[in-house]
């Protein structure tokens, strides 16, 4: 099966049609790191809010008149900036009918990537609004993952030297 991975902004209505509506239309993993538009330009450091929330409501109507449930993935990279959002994406796709995934930040981020540096959320704190939100997921009428990996990164950030996070703020 082809795919289609995407931050969404040059996916218009009408070229997700062309694209979809055939004998074996791709799979879309489309990239949406916030719900608010005031949030999605400061993570993303563009404009594009409207024509990526567009794209995802696109596919989830071509989905549904599909009659099918695999059409398109919601991938949301969780971050400190962005964490306050994840159940606004939850209830967004649950609205949809989409399927999404929360991926945990990856790298040396550290205003950033909670997952590595443990000062900028308390981990107990951290831990219970994951767990809640899981437990929300598990009731949703939708797929809604990547808890695990979420879990795993804190895992290995309490694992790893304590120094970690203050070497690579004392290298930049």
């Amino acid at each position: 099966r082809r795919s289609v991975i995407s931050n969404g902004s040059f996916l218009g209505a009408e070229l997700l049609k062309r694209l979809v509506l055939v004998d074996r239309p791709p799979f879309f993993l489309l990239s949406m790191d916030a719900v608010s538009e005031e949030r999605y330009r400061s993570i993303r450091r563009t404009a594009n809010h409207a024509k990526v929330m567009t794209a995802l409501e696109t596919l989830s109507h071509l989905q549904d008149t599909l009659g099918r449930k695999d059409l398109v993935t919601w991938n949301y990279v969780v971050m400190k900036s962005n964490f306050s959002e994840m159940e606004l994406a939850m209830d967004l796709a649950e609205r949809w009918g989409i399927h999404l995934n929360f991926a945990p930040i990856q790298g040396m981020y550290p205003e950033e990537n909670l997952f590595l540096f443990p000062e900028l959320m308390d981990r107990e704190d951290l831990m219970v609004r994951l767990a809640t939100m899981e437990h929300r997921a598990r009731n949703s009428r939708v797929r809604i993952t990547g808890f695990s990996g979420m879990r795993q990164r804190l895992s290995n950030r309490d694992a790893s030297k304590p120094d970690l996070a203050q070497t690579v703020i004392s290298n930049t």
